[in-house]
């Protein structure tokens, strides 16, 4: 285990380095690193923790895919995955820091996909359900979590949370090529692997688990 401050392009960079140093190769690399502080109305919350949580969750993945792809670039494979979550697909009333930012990180993952078309290297956003950690524990327990936020409790006792091997399994599922046609696309774990996998044809539909207005 390693720490870094995935907001510190400097840590990042020797993290992958020392990495590199001890074992040669980066197979995966998953940015799931994430923030969530800034809870309520937009024009209320604290500025410093709506920045932190965009630098966090968009910026550090920003840092981290600048640090990693020279490394899978020059060793000629590697998978990508970036944490994807709520507010990526639909809007998110008093999360607007946390749904901005990983709304962002969908898009950054579709044109570093396409960026990289040309290289064995994948890239995947995967949604990773409601999970109980640290981050939503705080939605639940604290003051204006539970003003604002009151609804993700209820989410909890209606047992629409994940066990939490889910999400690595499906980060299992990308890293072994199970599912390189949805490079570039956002992919939930509350989905079906059978059926996803047999919709793989509509994978060459440019706008398939894509972010795209309706027209």
């Amino acid at each position: 285990m390693v720490s870094m401050d995935v907001t510190q392009p400097s840590e990042v960079q020797q993290v992958v380095e020392d990495v590199i140093t001890h074992y040669g190769r980066i197979d995966v690399w998953i940015n799931n690193a994430g923030a969530f502080k800034a809870i309520g109305p937009t024009w209320e919350v604290k500025q410093e923790d709506w920045i932190n949580d965009v630098s966090t969750n968009l910026f550090g993945t920003f840092h981290c895919v600048q640090a990693v792809v020279p490394v899978m670039i020059n060793q000629g494979y590697g998978t990508i995955i970036n944490i994807a979550g709520g507010g990526t697909v639909g809007s998110f009333k008093y999360g607007n820091g946390y749904g901005t930012s990983k709304t962002a990180v969908a898009r950054l993952t579709e044109n570093l996909s396409e960026e990289l078309e040309e290289t064995p290297i994948k890239v995947f956003a995967l949604d990773p359900g409601l999970n109980d950690t640290d981050m939503t524990r705080y939605q639940r327990d604290t003051n204006v979590g539970q003003r604002y936020l009151s609804e993700i409790e209820n989410l909890f006792e209606e047992n629409i949370d994940v066990p939490p091997h889910q999400a690595p399994q499906w980060a299992y599922y990308m890293a072994t090529g199970e599912l390189d046609d949805f490079s570039g696309r956002v992919v939930s774990v509350y989905e079906d692997l059978v059926t996803l996998k047999n919709m793989e044809k509509q994978a060459s539909d440019p706008d398939f688990h894509k972010l795209r207005l309706l027209k």
